[in-house]
């Protein structure tokens, strides 16, 4: 045993001996930071189409309202007429926050998703 950890100790002293930092290519902070950010884009973009599906569901869900509140009658289209008129008013944010995080630039897409995931769950009330 005693004979494993020398041999394993010698080792790495052989191979630190002839690795300096240059010659080991450690890689320069900027190419780790571009990785970072590489990581940061591809995770903003999966972001980005998955809360445009849950706008593109909600906009399907305001249609069927809408179509809903056309054939009602009485009291209950008065209750859906004004349900739709929250619910657009809403939607239009949602849109608005949406087309902004998509505008927004890397370094500052967390900051614009904070505002897209608010407006959804004002959204979701109206739909709930």
């Amino acid at each position: 045993m005693k004979t494993f950890f020398t041999a394993v100790a010698l080792g790495m002293l052989l191979v630190l001996a002839g690795c300096s930092q240059s010659a080991c290519g450690t890689p320069p902070k900027a190419a780790i930071t571009g990785h970072v950010t590489d990581a940061a884009n591809v995770i903003w973009k999966e972001y980005t189409v998955t809360m445009q599906k849950q706008w593109d569901q909600f906009d399907a869900k305001f249609a069927a309202l809408k179509d809903c509140a056309a054939k009602a009658e009485g009291q209950a289209k008065t209750d859906l007429d004004k349900k739709l008129a929250e619910a657009k008013v809403r939607l239009d944010s949602v849109a608005v926050k949406l087309a902004e995080m998509k505008s927004a630039s890397a370094d500052h897409w967390e900051k614009a998703t904070e505002g897209v995931s608010s407006a959804f769950d004002d959204l979701k009330k109206i739909f709930a």
